[in-house]
């Protein structure tokens, strides 16, 4: 609550010196900012925002409909329908801790139950 009041105390003090520098302003400087203050009164224009520009309210439009088609897309999609159906074996292999190094030489161990069953 000091600190408030600090600050107040020291914007009152500004205040109160830029009041005092504002009479002792001459004639030529005074009329040039009455001038300027004028200018920027008449190039005012009320509704005049920084995003109120031609080319915002169809960019808008635009991206407006655009997530709209992307919503409706992602609604109607059937999720998973083309993706091909894994069995159990696989899950246990990819989640299994074993040394995947084994499978580089998968051809090998495709043939060897084959030689096995016709060597019985």
């Amino acid at each position: 609550m000091k600190q408030h009041k600090d600050n107040m105390a020291f914007a009152d003090s500004i205040k109160q010196k830029l009041d005092d520098s504002l009479d002792d302003i001459d004639g030529i400087t005074l009329a040039r900012l009455q001038a300027a203050r004028r200018r920027a009164v008449a190039a005012y224009r009320p509704g005049r925002a920084l995003l109120d520009t031609k080319w915002f309210i169809p960019a808008g439009g635009f991206a407006t409909a655009a997530m709209a088609v992307l919503a409706i897309f992602l609604v109607l999609k059937e999720p998973g329908k083309n993706l091909p159906a894994g069995s159990v074996d696989d899950f246990e292999l990819l989640t299994s801790s074993v040394n995947l190094d084994m499978l580089d030489d998968f051809e090998f161990y495709d043939w060897l139950p084959i030689e096995e069953g016709s060597a019985t």
